[in-house]
């Protein structure tokens, strides 16, 4: 299983606007998908009391799968966010494998 992560910075002067668009209208459109399931949203936290970061995180079965989403849906999602917020809502894109333990 692939974890698909995303951790956004966002500005405090649209804190509370970004973050509620990410859990009531980001979270929702992908699921729609149904290519990326399991999302999970957690805060990063610093020594920063004016953090705002945030790691939003969906589980995937494969790459490949991914890259289908990516190329059908997610290139425009992330577009729209852009158009939105511009570099007011940074993010950056990791991919984790999850490891079974035994």
């Amino acid at each position: 299983m692939i974890i698909y992560n995303t951790t956004y910075q966002i500005d405090p002067s649209i804190h509370e606007e970004a973050l509620n668009w990410i859990k009531d209208s980001l979270i929702p459109k992908i699921l729609q998908t149904k290519h990326l399931t399991n999302p999970r949203l957690v805060k990063v936290l610093t020594d920063d009391p004016n953090n705002n970061s945030y790691s939003l995180q969906f589980e995937v079965d494969s790459v490949a799968d991914l890259n289908t989403w990516y190329k059908q849906t997610g290139a425009a999602i992330y577009s729209d966010l852009t158009k939105k917020y511009g570099n007011k809502l940074l993010g950056f894109t990791t991919l984790l494998e999850h490891i079974e333990l035994s």
